[in-house]
C-alpha cells in the first residue's frame, strides 16, 4: 500500500536505509559519468498543512470505506484548540487542516497522504523520510539535469 521509496514511520526501515539507498545511487551515477543534482525537500509544518478533505477522498483507495470512512469524518469534524499562557485561555477556534499531532492516527494519516506525492511521474529518483523528501536527478550533461530538476520540482509545487 505505501511507497516502497517512504521510509519513515515504518517498522524495521529507517534513516539508515534511506541514506544507504540515496549513497549508493549517487555513487552509481558517478560510476557511470553522470552528473547529478540532489533537492532536498522540507514539508514545514507538515502535519498541521494537511488539508483533511483530500485526506478523506483518498482513504477509500486504501480500503477505508463505509463506516470507518465516516468514523474518519467525524473525527475531522469540528475539532477545536485554544492555547493558555500564564493561566490565561485564549479564545477557541475551529482547526480545519491537518492529522492532530500526538493522536495515534496522526502518522498513518500522515503517510497516506504523502504517499501520494510518490505517485509523481518524476525524472528523478525519490527517497522520503516522513516529511524530508529527496529527489536525485541525474543526466548526461547540465542542460538535461537542471531541465529535469525543474521539472520535477514544478511537479511537487502543483502537488502541494
Amino acid at each position: 500500500m505505501l511507497s516502497n521509496l517512504q521510509f519513515g514511520f515504518r517498522r524495521g526501515i529507517g534513516v539508515d536505509e534511506a541514506l544507504y539507498n540515496l549513497t549508493k545511487d549517487i555513487n552509481s551515477l558517478m560510476d557511470r559519468g553522470k552528473k547529478g543534482l540532489l533537492i532536498t525537500l522540507d514539508m514545514a509544518k507538515a502535519f498541521d498543512s494537511i488539508e483533511r478533505g483530500l485526506l478523506v477522498g483518498i482513504l477509500p483507495s486504501y480500503g477505508v470505506c463505509g463506516t470507518e470512512l465516516a468514523w474518519v469524518q467525524s473525527y475531522f469534524s469540528n475539532r477545536k484548540q485554544f492555547v493558555t499562557i500564564d493561566g490565561f485561555d485564549s479564545d477557541e477556534t475551529t482547526i480545519q487542516y491537518g492529522v492532530i499531532q500526538g493522536g495515534t492516527l496522526a502518522a498513518i494519516f500522515f503517510l497516506i497522504f504523502i504517499n501520494q506525492l510518490s505517485s509523481l511521474n518524476l525524472f528523478g529518483t525519490m527517497y522520503m523520510y516522513a516529511d524530508d523528501t529527496s529527489i536525485l536527478c541525474e543526466g548526461d550533461d547540465w542542460e538535461e539535469v537542471f531541465r529535469d530538476a525543474t521539472t520535477d520540482i514544478n511537479k511537487v509545487f502543483e502537488w502541494m
